[in-house]
Formats: C-alpha cells, sequence, structure tokens
C-alpha cells in the first residue's frame, strides 16, 4: 500500500475517532431519559449505522484493508477528544454550550 494512502487512512481514524466521541455524547443526550430497552436498541442502531459508515469510508480510502494501527488512531483520537472535553468543561464555554442544549 502506498504511503499517501495509509497517512490519508490515519488521519481519517484519528478525525472518525474525534466524531464519534462527540457523536456518542449527542446520542446519549436524547436517550438517557428513555426506557432501557429504547436506550438499547437505539444504541445498537447507532452502533452498526457509525460501523457501515466506518467501512464504507475505508472501502473508499484504501479498498477496505484494515490494520491495527488503524484503530489505535481510532482510540487516539477519541481519548485526545475526551482529553479537550474535560479540559473545556473547566471553562464556562462548556456551561454554555450545555445550557444552549437543555432548552
Amino acid at each position: 500500500m502506498k504511503i499517501d494512502i495509509q497517512i490519508i487512512a490515519l488521519l481519517f481514524n484519528f478525525l472518525y475517532g474525534v466524531i464519534f466521541y462527540y457523536v456518542v455524547l449527542i446520542n446519549y443526550h436524547f436517550i438517557k431519559k428513555e426506557v432501557v430497552l429504547l436506550k438499547i436498541i437505539i444504541t445498537l442502531l447507532f452502533l452498526f449505522d457509525f460501523t457501515c459508515l466506518y467501512l464504507i469510508m475505508m472501502y473508499k480510502i484504501n479498498y477496505g484493508s484494515f490494520h491495527i494501527y488503524y484503530l489505535l488512531m481510532f482510540v487516539l483520537g477519541y481519548l485526545s477528544s475526551l482529553s479537550v472535553k474535560n479540559r473545556v468543561k473547566k471553562t464556562h464555554i462548556y456551561q454554555k454550550l450545555i445550557d444552549t442544549f437543555k432548552k
């Protein structure tokens, strides 16, 4: 596999981890007051959709080849988003954002 395709795939996995983190937060915000069975169904559908989207995008980028370092970049993107959110949470900007979601 060419190096430019690998770099694009690594960046995609990192960004997909970041996007996945924030979409999981939004999903949790919408389903936290629902019935348990409905939470499970919505979460399974959400994960299925995101997995299918990931596989389609990886197929478009590098014909569906998957390596362990792609998973590591995904986890790194997810964890870096968590770190950034925890830092931002200490600021007043985060509280204003939460207030807009509650309305």
